[in-house]
């Protein structure tokens, strides 16, 4: 299906919009693998806090990226934060049995979310605490 999850991203004006690959995925009853590193890396969550926006989210002027379909294409967005540190692990505490599985890929240590429940439970958590997966307390410094 790559090409039918990508192939409209372009539209989107933000990183993770309704356009992108990753909110694609949900629908498609997708999982998201991590292998050999956390799922603190999800950018999947940047989709989930597009659904909120929580006060944290965007940077205020928007920023020209160049993506290649063939020809290139500039698309100006808003990019997701850069000041607060990140926690996207803590989507673990919110998953059922089913919605996450661990294991071993060799000897990598691997991950796998079940896509759909990442998106309406942490949807649901950033309602409740929009600061839920950030530390809105530290902020990257030198930035």
């Amino acid at each position: 299906l790559a090409k039918e999850l990508t192939c409209e991203h372009y539209k989107d004006l933000t990183p993770v919009g309704k356009n992108s690959p990753i909110t694609k995925l949900k629908q498609v009853n997708g999982k998201i693998l991590f292998l050999g590193c956390s799922s603190d890396r999800n950018t999947s969550i940047h989709g989930v806090e597009e659904l909120t926006v929580p006060p944290y989210l965007f940077e205020k002027e928007k920023t020209d990226f160049y993506i290649n379909d063939g020809e290139k294409v500039m698309v100006a967005t808003h990019t997701t934060h850069r000041h607060f540190i990140q926690h996207y692990s803590k989507i673990e505490q919110l998953l059922e049995k089913g919605e996450i599985e661990r294991g071993k890929v060799l000897k990598a240590d691997c991950v796998l979310l079940n896509a759909k429940a990442v998106w309406e439970k942490g949807n649901a958590k950033l309602k409740e605490d929009p600061f839920f997966f950030v530390d809105k307390n530290e902020c990257l410094k030198g930035i």
